[in-house]
């Protein structure tokens, strides 16, 4: 089968661009051949994609970028549309080579012109190719180009299917008539639309809930992990060895890669904190080191620091995802703290690549100054510290309560003051290959988010790599942590925990429960803690294969 997939994104880093270089994956080792339509600019990383072209500047011719054989039974082409220099995302983030913009902020002319560049790419493949089932991303605009091209290709029988990630109604339809009038235009084009949570299909109908019909179109088909990529480790006593030979892959990245922020910067930024008191000082100081950080390549330090851990007695608490406010991870800063006072030898490993790095780095060194209250200033009005779009006091008073109490104050004070720069390390972005190295050797994996999320993949890449995960309880993530709640009952009874619930306790409940979950793993013996590593991974094997997630969009 010819199977066209349209992302107008790269194919890592974020949810939807991982999404989409799985399903090509899973498909070309179905044996299919599949048109791939990104801006990736490394194509040649993928394993799976075969040959590659990026389009001239009409977009009605392409130079080949290169032609190889991957052993995969079926083959993916690339293509890369060219788009006159103009990126437009749902959220904002810099892309190196392009004029990035967010959707609310572009006038009609330059959201036609994005969209006629990539139909005209789009229609110079179908053309030459008939794909039998072609599957575009999000909400806008990947639909409306790709039924113009599908249309001007003169392809008739091919099926549209849209997989509709939460961004782009989130972050841009909600906030623009016009954009929900492309939206519409999307929903029309789809012969059917595929929602990764039911949190997400629920969301989505009730936004349109006044157009007719459109339930009969929606599924909902969970997103996937590569359980042959992730998997646990052999034994819960080879953390040393695998974060050894993770080491040579960050080295060996940090030499191909030239970004990615060094020790000296880290220390600079820690100086010139130390130097500033106001909230117009501390912005200016983020917007300064944010100008120079390089977000597509892991810190330089990042194999020196995971190397002074003790693997074998520290305790190791993982977030991975981006470096935004919405995911909450401000507020596991502020939660820490409170973790270290019974666990004083635990690490918070925070891994990514986001606009929110420099004022979450920020935090970190106010709490390792011993500058309480300015911590807790910069985690209660994120706005006032250069952070745009997001509501003041969201979920933090739980935190500003346990101030009110001397002795705990102090508490917290002895816990980070002098240390939490050590305990606290920011690794930059990582690929699967490293990330499915690092994951294994964690105790507990954190998604903290605060903002409603389409799916909890996040939780499923833990399972799949025999860690527990510790979600918030809303939108898409509840779908995940009812499956690994239900099926794991056992072990969150004994350990006597339950949901972690949106609401202004977030902090307190958040260290509560991290706590509770460190206190349950060092109670079990290391056989146990290899075997619920193995139900874990077998659960996520279970209901998130990549396999049956392929052959769900075949079924449709």
């Amino acid at each position: 089968m010819i199977i066209a997939v349209v992302h107008g994104y790269l194919l890592r880093g974020t949810g939807s661009n991982l999404y989409v270089s799985n399903l090509c994956r899973t498909f070309c080792r179905q044996g299919h051949r599949v048109l791939l339509f990104s801006q990736e600019p490394q194509p040649e990383e993928f394993d799976f994609i075969s040959r590659s072209e990026k389009f001239n500047e009409d977009n009605c011719g392409t130079a080949l970028e290169f032609d190889r054989s991957t052993g995969y039974p079926g083959e993916c082409l690339h293509y890369r549309p060219h788009l006159g220099g103009l990126l437009p995302v749902y959220v904002y983030d810099r892309y190196p080579g392009f004029k990035v913009k967010e959707f609310p902020s572009l006038i009609e002319t330059e959201i036609e012109n994005y969209l006629d560049r990539n139909r005209a790419a789009l229609e110079t493949v179908f053309k030459k190719e008939s794909p039998h089932l072609l599957i575009s991303q999000h909400t806008i605009m990947q639909p409306v180009y790709t039924a113009k091209a599908l249309a001007g290709s003169g392809n008739k029988k091919c099926r549209h299917l849209v997989t509709v990630h939460g961004s782009a109604l989130n972050f841009s339809v909600r906030k623009s008539n016009l954009l929900r009038g492309y939206a519409l235009e999307s929903i029309k084009a789809a012969d059917g639309l595929v929602f990764v949570s039911n949190h997400s299909r629920a969301d989505f109908t009730a936004y349109f809930s006044d157009l007719p019909g459109l339930e009969k179109k929606c599924r909902v088909i969970f997103a996937g992990v590569n359980t042959g990529l992730f998997q646990p480790l052999t034994s819960p006593d080879k953390k040393t060895e695998q974060i050894n030979e993770l080491g040579k892959k960050l080295r060996n990245s940090a030499v191909k890669k030239s970004g990615g922020k060094s020790a000296a910067e880290k220390e600079e930024f820690a100086r010139k904190l130390q130097t500033v008191t106001s909230a117009a000082e501390i912005r200016d100081l983020l917007a300064d080191f944010r100008s120079r950080s390089d977000d597509w390549a892991p810190d330089k330090d990042t194999a020196d620091k995971l190397a002074e851990i003790n693997w074998a007695d520290e305790n190791i608490v993982l977030y991975y995802g981006k470096y935004l406010w919405t995911k909450g991870i401000h507020l596991l800063l502020g939660a820490m703290p409170l973790v270290l006072q019974k666990y004083p030898q635990t690490r918070l490993i925070l891994v990514g690549f986001g606009a929110a790095r420099e004022y979450l780095e920020a935090i970190t060194g106010a709490l390792d100054q011993g500058r309480i209250k300015l911590a807790l200033e910069m985690i209660a009005n994120p706005r006032s510290f250069g952070l745009e779009d997001v509501p003041e006091n969201e979920y933090s008073e739980g935190l500003q309560k346990l101030f009110s109490d001397p002795v705990k104050v102090s508490r917290f004070r002895q816990a980070c003051e002098g240390r939490f720069f050590k305990q606290v390390i920011f690794t930059g972005i990582m690929d699967h290959e490293e990330l499915r190295m690092l994951i294994p050797c964690a105790d507990v994996a954190v998604a903290p988010s605060i903002f409603p999320e389409s799916f909890g993949l996040v939780g499923v890449e833990a399972l799949a790599c025999g860690v527990l995960p510790l979600q918030t309880y809303q939108s898409g993530f509840a779908d995940v942590v009812d499956i690994y709640e239900e099926n794991l009952e056992d072990v969150f009874r004994a350990a006597g925990i339950r949901h972690l619930t949106l609401d202004q306790d977030l902090v307190p409940n958040l260290a509560a429960k991290i706590t509770v979950l460190l206190d349950y793993l060092e109670k079990i013996t290391l056989e146990e803690r290899a075997c619920l590593a193995h139900r874990a991974h077998r659960l996520a094997e279970k209901q998130f294969s990549w396999e049956n997630i392929a052959e769900s969009y075949l079924e449709a």
